[in-house]
């Protein structure tokens, strides 16, 4: 019988690598995966690195969650967006997808316009791959969960 993993479990399996890991509780990147919904969120906060997300996209494949929806949450993100950052991300996503569209992606950032003129380029880069909506707005952030996140198989 395959073992079905919540969200709850999830996150309880973080928080105790956390308890005996105390250093992780200042990494930049918390990554969570909701089996039951389909949906991986990402919160990221300062200081991060392209090898950060680039082992978020490495996870994703390593546990077959190509399809999932992926949330990121940069709204935390303070530190100066990195302009080189993009295509990076864009030729690592395009090596490892192997032909495979990826799920939908949320990216939620705050009302930074070199952070939004940075994410909408890598949108446009990675078009073929994958379905990447910039988010600014709490309202904009709601819309997408509801439009892509899954109950138990299926769509909300």
């Amino acid at each position: 019988m395959p073992l079905a993993i919540s969200r709850e479990s999830c996150v309880l399996t973080q928080r105790s690598r956390t308890a005996q890991h105390p250093s992780l509780d200042a990494m930049p990147v918390r990554y969570d995966r909701d089996d039951l919904r389909r949906l991986i969120t990402v919160t990221v906060s300062d200081p991060y690195t392209t090898a950060d997300i680039i082992t978020v996209i490495d996870r994703q494949v390593a546990e077959n969650t190509w399809d999932y929806a992926l949330f990121y949450d940069l709204r935390s993100v303070l530190a100066k967006t990195d302009l080189k950052q993009g295509p990076l991300l864009a030729a690592h996503l395009e090596s490892v997808a192997a032909g495979r569209r990826r799920g939908p992606v949320g990216i939620a950032i705050n009302p930074d316009t070199d952070r939004f003129l940075a994410s909408l380029q890598y949108a446009r880069t990675v078009a073929e791959l994958a379905e990447i909506e910039v988010l600014v707005t709490a309202p904009q952030v709601a819309s997408w969960l509801t439009r892509h996140v899954h109950e138990s198989g299926r769509a909300m």
